[in-house]
């Protein structure tokens, strides 16, 4: 029988994953984005990760679930999971990716105030503390200047307020395979890429680019899944911060693969995100009886 303790474990490990899947993605579509239109790269990496997903369930002999899993409630996950996408890519016409990165990072604060004045959780201190160090460190990784003051934040607003409602919703019900859910995310934004593309603007990708779409959209489909995971299994409080991840391998990846490398505000920023993830992780004293 599984314990709290185990699933703060395991969700905060399906975090980690969704977060490197996600931030894998962010690599590939930046690699990218010199040479497509943005509503192509999302037609064509969302269309990709509908047959991986699908072949998946294949393989897992799941394909029955796809019916099952159509629910009202999955369903509008799925809606407010495009809205979320919506409304970023929005927000970076009118912002620098890292003020809009910054703003978004209020995810896993809202989430927490949503699951505990909703769903009454109870988030303890360390989940707290975890969370304003986590951020701390992604305002100084990031330095946002006033251009955040710029109306496409609110953009940015709207994208955090959907992926809150999107989380909160598979939280404290039985929930759909995960599989089938980000089966449901993949296909509505890849909908919406070729409707943006109806107006025109396509352009026929080279072998590479469609290489390193499919590296994007199995990034893509790895994070989908393992965030429906993630935000069903153990504590707000607990797991929320482990979203911070994803800067840690940006990190990384942009060091590796684009040659930056952060200066030292960054890396102190850095480490304030790994302490925040410690403190949450840190086995909390009971009191002797």
């Amino acid at each position: 029988m599984p314990t709290a303790r185990s699933d703060n474990w395991r969700g905060a490990g399906f975090m980690l994953l969704a977060m490197a899947g996600y931030g894998l993605n962010d690599l590939m579509v930046k690699l990218v984005a010199a040479h497509l239109p943005a509503a192509m790269i999302l037609a064509i990496r969302s269309a990709m990760a509908v047959l991986l997903l699908l072949g998946l369930l294949a393989l897992r002999r799941e394909i029955w679930q796809i019916r099952a899993s159509l629910t009202g409630r999955a369903m509008l996950r799925a809606l407010l999971d495009t809205g979320a996408t919506i409304s970023y890519v929005h927000a970076l016409t009118g912002l620098s990716l890292a003020n809009a990165a910054a703003i978004y990072q209020m995810t896993p604060i809202v989430f927490m105030l949503a699951s505990a004045a909703l769903l009454r959780e109870a988030i303890p201190r360390s989940g707290w503390i975890g969370t304003a160090l986590g951020f701390a460190g992604v305002l100084l990784v990031i330095r946002p200047d006033g251009a955040m003051l710029d109306p496409h934040a609110l953009a940015v607003v709207v994208a955090v307020l959907c992926s809150v409602a999107r989380d909160l919703l598979m939280r404290g019900s039985l929930m759909p395979s995960p599989i089938c859910l980000a089966l449901l995310s993949a296909v509505c934004t890849s909908l919406f890429g070729l409707g943006a593309l109806a107006t025109g603007g396509a352009v026929a990708p080279e072998p590479v680019q469609v290489g390193l779409l499919v590296l994007a959209a199995t990034a893509i489909a790895v994070g989908y899944v393992f965030l429906a995971l993630a935000t069903a299994t153990g504590g707000s409080g607990f797991v929320s911060p482990f979203r911070y991840s994803i800067l840690v391998y940006a990190t990384i990846l942009g060091m590796v693969v684009l040659g930056q490398y952060p200066d030292a505000p960054a890396l102190l920023g850095i480490g304030l995100i790994l302490m925040g993830g410690i403190a949450v992780a840190l086995p909390r004293s009971r009191p002797r009886p």
